[in-house]
């Protein structure tokens, strides 16, 4: 009979597993998509699409050619070519941090990269040393 009691005031309270409406919604502000859409674009060579993401100060200093050029390089230090990349994004109000790793079986290579909110949505910040 105990049992029976805890069972209905557990049930009464709302207690148990939470339900899918129950769990706390990530708000989609961009930046993963951002971030996504670069890092799948190098793990497919799709220069042209990686350069898209960048923010203008990286494309200032960086041309789509040396963006390509240094693409390869930093697939090629790799050490093997990937076939998936992993993602996981932390935002702090105008900036977020990607941090990918890049899969080919047993294989992984960690890569990262710092994305800025500009006027335009969120944009990858390439790294000088990218692919150098």
């Amino acid at each position: 009979m105990r049992r029976i009691l805890l069972l209905a005031a557990i049930g009464l309270c709302g207690c148990g597993p939470p339900r899918p409406t129950d769990l706390a919604h990530k708000t989609r502000t961009g930046a993963e998509e951002i971030a996504r859409a670069y890092f799948t674009s190098i793990l497919n060579s799709d220069w042209p699409a990686a350069y898209e993401t960048l923010d203008r100060a990286s494309r200032s200093w960086c041309s789509l050619e040396q963006f390509a050029a240094r693409g390869q390089r930093h697939l090629k230090r790799m050490g093997f070519a990937p076939t998936e990349v992993n993602l996981a994004v932390t935002e702090t109000g105008d900036n977020a941090s990607a941090n990918a790793v890049f899969r080919a079986g047993s294989k992984q290579f960690r890569d990262g990269a710092a994305l800025r909110r500009t006027e335009s949505g969120w944009r990858v910040a390439l790294p000088r040393n990218f692919g150098a």
